[in-house]
Order: C-alpha cells, then structure tokens, then sequence
C-alpha cells in the first residue's frame, strides 16, 4: 500500500513539473528558441 503511495506521488510530481515546463515553454517559447539560436546551440534541438 506504502509503495502504491510512494510510486502515484512521484508520478503526480512528475506529471506537475512537466506541465509547468510546458505551461513557461508556451508563454516564452520564441523568446527561448531565439536565446539557442543566438548563442549557437540550436543545433542541439
């Protein structure tokens, strides 16, 4: 039960910071995209 716990926990957590990285990506995504290129590391991507 314990590890049902531990395991949904993390996966919630998870599921969060990945929605908040998307939720920043979409509001300064051009402005990101723009920093790779100008620094030389959109090859990266």
């Amino acid at each position: 039960m314990r590890k049902t716990l531990v395991i949904s926990g993390t996966a919630l957590a998870l599921s969060a910071l990945t929605g908040i990285a998307f939720a920043m990506w979409m509001d300064n995504g051009a402005r990101i995209f723009m920093t790779l290129v100008e620094s030389g590391l959109a090859w990266c991507f």
